[in-house]
Parts: C-alpha cells; structure tokens; sequence
C-alpha cells in the first residue's frame, strides 16, 4: 500500500491529472496505477 501511495504522491509532483496513469511501478511488477480516489468519493468531474 505505501509503494502505491508514493507513486500516486510522486505524479501529482510530475504534474499528472488524478485520472491519469502513473509511470511503471517497478515494486510492483512494473505495473501502472490509475488513482481512482476521487472517483471513488464522488468527486470525478
């Protein structure tokens, strides 16, 4: 869970939209994420 939260944390600071996809997670056998938060909170626009 921390690998995933530093990843998200990590392409806020590269600029990346929330529904966007991180870079490759390479603790996580090199997959990307989709940060789904806001969509999960009813916050999506």
């Amino acid at each position: 869970m921390q690998a995933m939260a530093s990843e998200f944390e990590k392409s806020a600071r590269e600029g990346r939209a929330p529904d966007e996809m991180t870079g490759k997670v390479w603790a996580l056998d090199q997959r990307q994420l989709l940060n789904t938060r806001a969509w999960l909170e009813g916050k999506a626009e």
